[in-house]
């Protein structure tokens, strides 16, 4: 594949990816121009291009491409024709209307109103005062000796452990 051609294709699939499907259409038809007819190339390009056919709602000539490439002389190219061919050609499903989510016109909106909505309003920040922090003096600050009790008794149980339970 020539510099320009992948070049093409390049823009074909990034167009593609980006929901524009009439350019990537164009990209791909333009890079299977420059190809020989039954290359693997030729034809990973026209299996994009089904897919943007698809998406850009031109079922049939995504059908009618799919069933060219059912001869197309690469194994890989067949099999991958043959599998989408079977997608498009399925039965289109009726869903549910519960399914459904209906989404409601905005056509009856004046356009000069604002659609933001105001935001919260600040937090005023409160200052603190001496009142607002607890008096040291009135707690009991007298040391208990809990946690030397809680570490001797941690080891007596590592040094009863380590004697008996091996």
């Amino acid at each position: 594949m020539d510099t320009s051609t992948q070049i093409l294709f390049e823009q074909g699939k990034d167009a593609f990816l980006q929901g524009e499907y009439r350019q990537s259409i164009r990209s791909f038809q333009q890079a299977v121009e420059n190809l020989p007819a039954y290359s693997r190339e030729s034809g990973e390009v026209q299996l994009w291009l089904v897919t943007a056919y698809q998406a850009n709602n031109q079922g049939d000539q995504a059908i009618a491409l799919c069933r060219e490439l059912l001869g197309h002389p690469f194994a890989s190219t067949r099999q991958k024709a043959q599998r989408q061919l079977y997608i498009l050609e399925a039965p289109k499903l009726e869903r549910p209307k519960e399914w459904l989510t209906e989404i409601p016109s905005l056509d009856y909106l004046d356009p000069a109103k604002s659609l933001y909505v105001e935001g919260k309003k600040k937090v005023e920040e409160k200052t603190l005062a001496i009142e607002d922090f607890e008096d040291l003096s009135q707690m009991e600050t007298q040391d208990n000796q809990f946690l030397w009790w809680a570490l001797g008794l941690g080891l007596l149980g590592l040094t009863s452990w380590s004697i008996w339970g091996s």
